[in-house]
């Protein structure tokens, strides 16, 4: 399975359980819905893992294309997806600057991303103090195992 392939399984794999968490957190009337749902991507887009962060936006992006143009999340009435990103940098300071920046200005329902251990467990104090829903593509047992309640990781 080539390298891009396996990037947009992830991707696709993550936002299904997101998608899956968001059904189960909209309790609210018909009238009520949200005009979109906001996804957040944080992933480093500069520095040495540009890459791979680059190719995880790409599969974000790919995914929530599929899903808009399938006409969006059918048991909410079709509402669209809205992917928002940022880039997280290299370090960790970066990354909790990032996290605060996307939570602020376009409220997600969750976060996904993030790649790098230190970045994941930097920008995840941001999310959980926030009580945004994380979804990390880093192996990062301390945030995953700890007691956070909106932390979460995938393995593809």
């Amino acid at each position: 399975m080539s390298c891009g392939r396996f990037s947009l399984c992830f991707v696709v794999n993550i936002l299904i359980i997101i998608l899956v968490s968001l059904l189960f957190s909209f309790t609210v009337l018909a009238e009520n819905l949200p005009e979109k749902i906001v996804i957040g991507c944080l992933e480093p887009l500069t520095g040495a893992h540009a890459v791979f962060g680059t190719e995880a936006k790409i599969g974000m992006e790919i995914a929530v294309q599929h899903i808009n143009e399938s006409g969006g999340i059918q048991s909410l009435g079709g509402i669209p997806l809205e992917l928002v990103t940022e880039d997280v940098g290299e370090d960790a300071m970066s990354a909790r600057l990032a996290a605060e920046s996307l939570i602020s200005k376009h409220h997600p329902a969750a976060v996904l991303g993030l790649y790098i251990s230190r970045l994941t467990t930097a920008a995840s104090e941001i999310t959980e103090r926030e009580k945004v829903i994380l979804v990390a593509d880093a192996l990062v047992d301390g945030v995953t195992c700890s007691q956070s309640k909106h932390a979460g990781q995938i393995c593809c």
